[in-house]
């Protein structure tokens, strides 16, 4: 739930007929301001669109719903049979997680980081194995060359003889 990548999703509902679409909403805390749905009817019209508890509702009908209160984005809502919602699917979800939920995503991030320092810590060491190969063949380059100097050198004197 946690790690899911959030994404801008635009629904369209048409609510002739309907008892209604379904969700319930909340306002978000100071840190994380929005309306965000809190509560989906399982079978209802918002669950069939794809609705989800926690996505942030950030436009309907081209009314903004960043800086909304509650009471107005219920409103909004209610104003018409037809709405053409946008929403950041999964924006919110931790704000409606269990403490079961919660710890489970903690774990996962956790065993996320281990992972990544073990991929850092043999990346490092692959480096550190492959700049002691590069020195040994440059040191095996010098090495040779010296001989090759060496042995031009003797054979310049076997020729002067």
């Amino acid at each position: 739930m946690g790690s899911k990548e959030i994404k801008e999703k635009k629904v369209f509902l048409s609510l002739v007929g309907t008892k209604g679409m379904g969700i319930s909403i909340s306002s978000g805390p100071t840190q994380q301001p929005g309306i965000y749905v809190s509560n989906v009817k399982p079978g209802s019209l918002a669950a069939e669109v794809g609705l989800q508890i926690g996505d942030q509702i950030v436009e309907v009908n081209r009314v903004e719903f960043t800086n909304l209160d509650h009471k107005e984005a219920v409103r909004v809502l209610k104003s018409s049979r037809s709405l053409t919602i946008t929403v950041l699917s999964g924006a919110g979800s931790e704000l409606f997680m269990t403490g079961e939920e919660r710890l489970a995503v903690e774990a996962r991030r956790e065993l996320d980081r281990q992972e990544l320092m073990q991929q850092k810590r043999v990346a490092l060491q692959t480096n550190k194995i492959i700049k002691e190969q590069q020195e040994k063949e440059r040191q095996r380059k010098i090495e040779i060359s010296q001989k090759n100097a060496e042995e031009e050198e003797r054979y310049q004197k076997e020729m002067e003889k």
